[in-house]
């Protein structure tokens, strides 16, 4: 677009070059203010290192402050970058890991100010754009904004871009809407001399609005032929626009306004009479117009663009056929998540929500809402059968509806119980595993929920295809994984009819096997049910069903808000994941640190555990708690808790002098855990 705010463009760049001032871009949405920092940036002496970023809903404070930090630690020479040191490290036992621990005592803000103080490389200019996203609040906004200023270095300069205004100490340029002399500007580097009074008209109907001054120009070749209504100008400009294009452009633009983002992938997934280049150069050459704007990246590396909602909005009345599209997006959603499993990647649940987001939005688009029936629905409408079927409803249904997953599951269960009996090679290792996923899912929600003694299977052990010595791989001896073999079978002969003494020996046998191990089986029911009453007094499981309720009405807003945004669903999939790890920080210490109810739990379990004859039940369990408390930056460990466990690793040693080859020792525990156990 033509630069015709020229004192403007002067004055920042003097503000930034000659007086070493910190400047803020304000107006309205759509007034022009990111072009605008186009420009200042281009204008800026070439020695002028620039860097930028853009907040983004859901990023808080301290992550605008840590990505500034690491902006400006990439632009510094080497020996100033100063990263986080480590400070401490810790080991594991047991299946559980710790990591190096990062120096974060010190606000990155703080950091920042160290860093830039006595800056030795070139002249930094630091832009953020969308600073109102910070916070709600636009005294907040101006208040943050205010303090990163303060502690830049002399040679770094910051250029915020926003819709708010009056920011201390940082200098403000207010776009408006073209005055007359900039729509005459603008008007003539396209046309050349134009009469007075058709500039006065333009002006006067579009208002001196920079957009649609841009779309009138691009769809009309003479000015001459601006005539224009007296009402819904906009409407008629927008329209006009999009007559204006090739015919094929247009074509292909009412073909993928179904797509809530596009990209060479999610377009080839609906269009079939164009190839993968084909839609790379007209999604290039739509770029370089006002209708589509370039985004973001995928995980693949293609780029992301996204039409213009107003845009979008007319070439959906438009098209000819949007249900048969939506489904096609489905079904090349579907794929899409399968590819992306069989890959086995270990950031597979990270690549495949961009697709779950683009699921939802279809299903809702066909729907009106997204429930679990819809989606089986569409499954059977893209005729999507086992064993593909079940990795879409366990991936897709978690991705697409996390609140609701279970009840998809029970909703599918019948299906694929038929499918297992029907295709398993072992029919009795199928009805027990459909019986015990029938046992798990009435667990969640039932008020009625199947006790696991009702699990019955025609067959005896015989029918099973056990492997032979199963427990061999494991780091115990030669008759430890005997006794865990034995375990075993007992465990499932519970439930096949046809065992002998099914109801008592092989009961009677399990008891003596967990028995073996230094704790009755009536203990360790005693133990559950004491976990269980303290949870439930605790109303823990009603405050954590709340959070994820939260969780995911704010990704449902986030995802219809991304529809009149810039945002596309990798970046919306980034701030949902930190989301959720927010959310998770929120549990531990708002739900289980803070209010007490994880002592209160290990304490009570702990009394239980002690009367074992093993202390290494009571001794582990003290050690979980010491342990999870141990990865909490402001949480102690209760004293009472330390000298329990010290007691117990004392117990266990003892009781380790009467065994040839323990599993493990008390030793593993207390060097994990850097406890004293000198009196």
């Amino acid at each position: 677009m033509v630069q015709v705010r020229d004192e403007q463009l002067q004055r920042a760049v003097s503000k930034i070059v000659d007086d070493g001032r910190d400047i803020h871009i304000s107006g309205e949405p759509g007034i022009g203010k990111t072009e605008f920092l186009e420009h200042v940036q281009t204008s800026l002496p070439a020695e002028y290192t620039i860097e930028e970023t853009t907040v983004r809903i859901h990023h808080d404070i301290p992550d605008i402050e840590r990505d500034l930090l690491h902006i400006a630690r990439r632009a510094a020479v080497e020996r100033d970058s100063k990263p986080n040191q480590v400070t401490s490290a810790s080991g594991s036992a047991f299946g559980f890991s710790g990591g190096a621990t990062v120096d974060d005592r010190v606000r990155d803000l703080y950091k920042l100010e160290d860093l830039t103080t006595n800056w030795s490389s070139d002249p930094l200019v630091l832009c953020i754009d969308d600073v109102h996203k910070i916070a709600d609040d636009e005294q907040t906004v101006r208040g943050v904004v205010s303090e990163i200023a303060d502690v830049f270095g002399d040679e770094i300069h910051l250029i915020t871009v926003g819709q708010i205004s009056a920011i201390k100490g940082v200098e403000e340029l207010h776009l408006n809407l073209y005055t007359l002399k900039e729509t005459r500007k603008f008007l003539e580097a396209e046309y050349g001399d134009i009469p007075e009074g058709t500039i006065k008209e333009v002006h006067s109907k579009v208002e001196g609005h920079p957009l649609y001054l841009s779309l009138l120009t691009e769809s009309t070749e003479d000015a001459a032929d601006f005539e224009l209504p007296e009402d819904a100008v906009f409407d008629t400009i927008e329209k006009r626009y999009i007559e204006s294009l090739p015919a094929e452009t247009e074509q292909f633009l009412r073909q993928v306004a179904v797509l809530p983002e596009l990209s060479e992938r999610t377009c080839s997934g609906i269009i079939d009479d164009r190839s993968a280049t084909e839609i790379d150069r007209m999604l290039r050459r739509l770029n370089r117009q006002v209708i589509v704007q370039e985004v973001n990246r995928s995980d693949a590396g293609d780029k992301i663009y996204k039409i213009h909602e107003r845009f979008r909005r007319f070439l959906i009345q438009k098209h000819p056929n949007p249900t048969r599209d939506h489904r096609t997006a489905l079904e090349h959603h579907f794929e899409e998540l399968l590819q992306k499993i069989g890959e086995e990647s270990d950031e597979t649940w990270k690549e495949i929500l961009p697709h779950s987001f683009h699921l939802r939005f279809h299903l809702t688009s066909l729907h009106d809402e997204v429930t679990p029936e819809y989606f089986l629905k569409e499954l059977d409408q893209c005729g999507i059968t086992y064993p593909e079927r079940g990795i879409l409803v366990f991936f897709g249904g978690v991705g697409v509806f996390p609140a609701r997953a279970i009840e998809l599951f029970q909703t599918e269960h019948e299906a694929f119980s038929e499918w297992l009996l029907e295709n398993a090679e072992n029919e009795p290792t199928a009805n027990l595993l459909v019986q015990i996923t029938d046992w798990a899912l009435s667990q969640v929600g039932d008020d009625d929920p199947i006790e696991l003694s009702e699990v019955r299977v025609e067959g005896s052990m015989d029918d099973l295809p056990i492997e032979s010595q199963p427990f061999d791989e494991l780091d115990v001896s030669e008759a430890q994984a005997r006794h865990l073999e034995n375990s075993f079978k007992n465990i499932l002969s519970y439930f096949l009819i046809e065992e002998p003494y099914r109801s008592s020996t092989h009961r009677r046998q399990a008891h003596k096997q967990i028995e073996s191990y230094g704790i009755s089986y009536e203990l360790l029911s005693e133990f559950r049910a004491e976990v269980k009453q303290t949870l439930v007094e605790s109303q823990l499981g009603d405050e954590f069903e709340s959070l994820v309720e939260q969780y995911v009405e704010t990704v449902g807003q986030e995802l219809e808000g991304s529809l009149t945004s810039s945002l596309d669903f990798h970046s919306l999939r980034d701030q949902m994941m930190e989301l959720g790890r927010h959310t998770f920080d929120d549990v531990h210490e708002d739900l289980f640190v803070d209010t007490g109810v994880l002592e209160e739990i290990t304490i009570n379990g702990g009394d239980v555990l002690e009367r074992a004859e093993n202390p290494a039940f009571a001794m582990l369990w003290y050690h979980f708690y010491i342990a999870y408390l141990g990865e909490q930056p402001s949480a102690e460990v209760p004293e009472e808790i330390r000298e329990r466990c010290l007691r117990m690793v004392k117990a266990r040693k003892a009781y380790e002098a009467a065994l040839d080859k323990p599993m493990f020792t008390a030793e593993d525990t207390e060097d994990l855990l850097a406890l004293d156990t000198e009196d």
